[in-house]
């Protein structure tokens, strides 16, 4: 899968990056915590926030969310949730396709959920966590090497529905609330090994 970048779009990452601080020896991870498809789809701000916590304690990553326009609250949850700040918050400001193409072009790993920028990423060789649970990885195949799919296998899951049907109570979107951000980093630190070239 490829996809072209303009020169516009390049320009345009690289005087974001510069302008926030970016440093270029520390790896870039960049959040996508929102999903058009659906709440079902969604791992939680909260969760997003602690495995984005863990990277930075742990591995000195800068932290950059990603925000469609229908996605800005879920972005600036995601902030709010952190103990550290992110170096690039879309829910700030506005994004494009391009200009997303162009930052995951730069950066070593995108988390996120099932969604149209994982995708994107594949194509410009990110390496990806991708979170599934309302939809079955095996029908949202993309055959990247550079991909670590975490679910937690819901006895409901995957039910394919955009909203959770189940009542409240423990069985209430099960399928991304038993999945913590320890299952998630441990796979994002593989992949961060896997770039690193460490144990090669």
């Amino acid at each position: 899968m490829l996809l072209p970048v303009s020169d516009a779009d390049e320009q345009a990452a690289g005087e974001l990056f510069l302008q926030a601080g970016v440093d270029p020896l520390r790896p870039v991870v960049v959040l996508n915590p929102g999903a058009s498809g659906g709440t079902s789809k969604i791992w939680g701000p909260d969760r997003y926030a602690q495995a984005a916590d863990m990277l930075i304690e742990k591995r000195d990553v800068q932290i950059i969310i990603n925000a469609a326009p229908g996605e800005k609250q879920i972005a600036a949850d995601v902030a709010l949730r952190m103990e550290h700040s992110p170096i690039i918050n879309f829910a700030d400001r506005d994004n494009t396709l391009g200009l997303l193409k162009s930052i995951l072009r730069r950066s070593e790993l995108l988390i996120t959920n099932d969604t149209g920028a994982r995708h994107i990423g594949a194509a410009m060789g990110t390496s990806l966590v991708t979170v599934f649970g309302s939809t079955d990885p095996l029908w949202a195949e993309i055959n990247c090497p550079r991909e670590r799919i975490v679910s937690v296998g819901a006895p409901c899951s995957p039910c394919g529905k955009k909203l959770c049907s189940q009542i409240p109570g423990p069985m209430y979107h099960q399928c991304m609330n038993d999945l913590t951000a320890d299952l998630v980093v441990a796979a994002a630190e593989e992949l961060l090994d896997e770039a690193a070239g460490v144990g090669r």
